[in-house]
């Protein structure tokens, strides 16, 4: 949202996470839970004729690109987080973004028929699956609240 031509920002309570629940991992710089030690955790979903593999980081809402191996949708992924640490910035999270320095790929899943065609992330992976804390979907709405808002720009 955009009010009186200012980029519209939305609070934060902080940038630690940790809430004790299945999502959390332990020390570390935690976003949604997960302890993020200057690590991206990433997912790849795998089109089911095994045309394109989606990169997603699943504790980074938005953040994910496709290409036609697992190598290269990873490294689209890496050179997009300048771009998207403009995003975390706005949410109060630049300096998480810039931490990152390697990528884990955490799971490998099957895609549907949108993986393959479109590139795009349709399924879900185990991660998606778990329970989401209340602090930690405020967070996630507040990262997609502000990547709506600088859609609009």
């Amino acid at each position: 949202m955009i009010k009186s031509g200012r980029l519209c920002k939305s609070p934060i309570h902080g940038s630690q996470w940790d809430h004790g629940n299945s999502r959390s991992n332990g020390a570390g710089t935690l976003v949604l839970g997960v302890a993020m030690a200057n690590e991206l955790r990433v997912t790849l979903e795998i089109g089911p004729k095994g045309k394109k593999v989606v990169a997603v980081a699943p504790d980074w809402s938005g953040l994910e690109r496709g290409a036609k191996t697992g190598e290269a949708a990873i490294e689209g992924l890496q050179s997009y987080l300048p771009r998207y640490a403009k995003v975390a910035k706005l949410a109060g999270m630049g300096a998480e973004v810039a931490a990152i320095t390697t990528v884990d790929v955490v799971e490998q899943y099957p895609g549907t028929g949108s993986t393959d065609f479109w590139v795009i992330s349709f399924a879900f992976s185990g991660i998606d699956r778990q329970d989401m804390s209340s602090a930690e979907l405020e967070m996630d709405q507040t990262v997609v609240g502000q990547i709506e808002c600088v859609g609009r720009l």
